[in-house]
């Protein structure tokens, strides 16, 4: 037993063990994150989107009865 327990702590992910110990740190990337893609996101241009036609116009007229 004890020897699968040590083959299971040579499986460590040192990465993932940091950051369990070091939450603050962990808030102030997620914080750094969401202020650069916040920002890149107000950065972005605006699209022109309904563009403006003002040639258009509706025709409408009513069916013969047969087509109804």
């Amino acid at each position: 037993m004890s020897d699968k327990v040590k083959k299971n702590a040579d499986k460590e992910f040192k990465l993932s063990s940091w950051a369990i110990d070091n939450p603050s740190v962990i808030y102030v990337m997620i914080a750094i994150f969401l202020w650069l893609g916040f920002s890149a996101y107000m950065a972005m241009p605006r699209e022109d989107f309904p563009r403006d036609c003002g040639n258009q116009s509706i025709h409408q007229y009513p069916l013969p009865r047969k087509y109804r």
